[in-house]
């Protein structure tokens, strides 16, 4: 009996080196990020040994420097009309393209109120029982790296998980394909006709158009994202594109992804 504990403990940390080998293959061997995001207000009197940082240096708004996994991380921050944050970021070296990449340890920014659960999935959850309250300074799991697959073609994207639409008021929150379009390549968000059909494959929206019931509205938010992206300089779609996959859907910090990569160009 013993003994086939021994072989059963010897198969489980054959297969643990064998998954860890897998993932840091499909990770491309990239660094890790800690991509860490708190509100705002938490900025002036964060815990930073909470997450194994250290402050370096430091002036009359905060921690200038921080020390994290044996390197200095540097405090960053829109200089322009975009919505206020904080962050602290790192040079990590270039890719195959020469692009410069950037890794973030931290983000303060403002956590913005979302729409309310619909009532009958409220009334759902009302009923289950609660879950177990939290561990009291846990970090956050983090989230998984989508595998990077560069491509030259837009149409090669996976769709990607974006927030729900706000419903308007006609056709029962539904966005019709004519209205998108007309939306997308209107002088504001200055998209081509060609950019707008991406999205909305990229939204998981086929380009066929001979659905008149298919929704639009998902594609619709992801609209200001690349206008956003074009405006800042990104002229190819497909890395606009990238670095949304990259954040999994999250645009906000996609773009704070896209401010941060040009303010260090600038620099």
């Amino acid at each position: 009996m013993n003994d086939q504990i021994f072989v059963d403990m010897a198969v489980l940390q054959q297969l643990e080196r064998i998954a860890n080998a897998l993932e840091k293959l499909a990770r491309g061997n990239a660094p890790e990020e800690p991509n860490l995001v708190r509100p705002i207000e938490e900025y002036r009197r964060f815990d930073w040994a909470s997450i194994g940082a250290s402050v370096v240096r430091q002036d009359s708004d905060g921690p200038t420097h921080l020390e994290y996994g044996g390197f200095v991380w540097s405090r960053r921050s829109p200089q322009n009309k975009f919505d206020g944050a904080i962050w602290y970021s790192r040079s990590a070296g270039k890719d195959t393209e020469g692009n410069v990449l950037y890794l973030r340890l931290i983000t303060f920014r403002e956590i913005k109120d979302v729409d309310p659960l619909p009532a009958k999935l409220a009334r759902t959850l009302t009923a289950a029982p609660e879950a177990a309250a939290p561990v009291k300074n846990a970090q956050p799991a983090q989230p998984a790296e989508m595998p990077a697959e560069k491509s030259n073609e837009a149409t090669s994207a996976q769709p990607v998980k974006t927030p729900a639409a706000k419903k308007t008021p006609a056709g029962n929150g539904r966005l019709a394909r004519e209205d998108y379009l007309k939306q997308a390549v209107s002088k504001k968000f200055n998209l081509s006709a060609q950019a707008a059909e991406a999205v909305a494959q990229i939204a998981g929206i086929p380009d066929d158009g001979k659905d008149p019931r298919a929704d639009y509205a998902p594609a619709m938010k992801l609209v200001p994202y690349f206008a956003e992206c074009k405006a800042l300089g990104i002229v190819k779609f497909t890395e606009a594109r990238d670095i949304l996959q990259k954040h999994q859907g999250d645009i906000e910090q996609a773009l704070f992804d896209v401010r941060d990569s040009r303010q260090e160009a600038k620099r």
